[in-house]
C-alpha cells in the first residue's frame, strides 16, 4: 500500500522529507537508503531493476542500491505517526484534526468518504453523510 493521502493543506505545509519520492504522498512504513532518501516500505518494490539480485536504483540521484543498503527508518515512522493531519476530506467539509496513526481509522468511518451510489448502474460516487441522510429519512420511523 502506497502512502497516506493527506488534505491539500497539510501537503503544503508538511516538510518534504515526510513524502515518498515514488509515490509522492506521505511516508507509510518509511525506509531510508545509504544515500539518504526516503521512500514507503511498499513502493521500494517499484525500484528493484533485477530480480535476481534485487539491485534498486535510487529515483533521487540514480545510485545503485544492494538490500542491505536499505533500511526501516523507525525515527522517521514514529515522527510520521505523531504528524498532527487533517481529514483527506476537509475540502469535503470535515472538520477532523488527529495525529496521522489514527487517520486511516477516521477515513474510513468518515461522514464525507466518498462511496458508490447504492444503485449500480449509477455509477456516482455520492458522500456517504448524504447516503445516510436518504437512508434515515426513508427507512426509519422514528
Amino acid at each position: 500500500m502506497a502512502g497516506f493521502r493527506l488534505a491539500d493543506t497539510d501537503k503544503e505545509t508538511l516538510a518534504k522529507k515526510y513524502f515518498c519520492i515514488f509515490c509522492l504522498l506521505l511516508l507509510r512504513d518509511a525506509m531510508q537508503t545509504s544515500c539518504g532518501h526516503f521512500y514507503c516500505q511498499s513502493c521500494l518494490v517499484n525500484l528493484i531493476q533485477n530480480a535476481t539480485s534485487m539491485l534498486m536504483i535510487c529515483l533521487n540521484d540514480q545510485k545503485r542500491l544492494q538490500p542491505n543498503e536499505v533500511f526501516a527508518d523507525k525515527f522517521m515512522r514514529r515522527e510520521i505517526l505523531a504528524l498532527v493531519v487533517h481529514c483527506t476530506f476537509k475540502d469535503d467539509g470535515c472538520i477532523w484534526k488527529g495525529e496521522v496513526r489514527h487517520l486511516e481509522n477516521h477515513t474510513s468511518t468518515c461522514e464525507f468518504l466518498k462511496i458508490p451510489c447504492v444503485h449500480p448502474e449509477c455509477g456516482v460516487l455520492v458522500k456517504k453523510l448524504i447516503l445516510l441522510n436518504i437512508w434515515k429519512r426513508n427507512a426509519c420511523t422514528d
